[in-house]
């Protein structure tokens, strides 16, 4: 049902990663991954990293207003890594604790900032899975929060409202998926010791 599709990686940058669920969403448009035919790419955030692909597709594109208003003004964050600036992209607008619902399989959307303003996270309800982009990481790994739209208070928070989630499957923004039990209230403990 999940497919993991792997980016070009920029100079000094983990390769990101994206998903396709069950051939019909896909989540984040990373440079280098063609999606086969998706109805629709979800975004998890406004970094380039993550959103550079999209020119290679034709489906309709979602993410936070917040990522749509950085999108559409560009930032130099795509110029440092080497990848091009994306404008003008027509975007959909995803409201918080919206639902969206394919054959087979409902999407929650979180909002979750922290790591970035427009950030989300995207829950696959029917089988507990958590679409983190870069607001969880494995290995508690935190994300970058020296960015100058990064905030830890609003990151806690979001961490606050993932606890509250049961999550069998975290599928991040970079690495691979993986699975553990009480990883939320782990990196709520590791973000309040910085």
């Amino acid at each position: 049902m999940i497919r993991v599709f792997k980016g070009k990686s920029p100079a000094h940058h983990p390769v990101s990663t994206g998903y396709l669920i069950d051939g019909k969403v896909a989540i984040d448009a990373p440079e280098g991954i063609i999606y086969p035919n998706p109805e629709l790419i979800i975004l998890t955030h406004e970094h380039c990293d993550h959103i550079t692909g999209i020119p290679n597709h034709s489906c309709g594109i979602a993410a936070s207003p917040v990522a749509i208003k950085e999108i559409s003004i560009g930032h130099s964050f795509c110029k440092e890594l080497g990848l091009p600036e994306i404008k003008n992209a027509e975007i959909r607008a995803l409201k918080g604790n919206e639902l969206l619902k394919f054959p087979g399989f409902t999407l929650r959307i979180l909002h979750t900032p922290g790591h970035c303003p427009g950030a989300i996270c995207i829950y696959l309800e029917e089988k507990k899975y958590l679409f983190s982009g870069d607001t969880v990481f494995p290995d508690l790994m935190l994300p970058n929060l020296s960015l100058p739209r990064s905030d830890p208070a609003q990151l806690l928070n979001s961490y606050e409202k993932l606890s509250g989630l049961e999550i069998g499957k975290f599928f991040p923004g970079h690495g691979e998926p993986f699975s553990a039990p009480g990883y939320m209230e782990k990196l709520k403990e590791k973000l309040t010791m910085l």
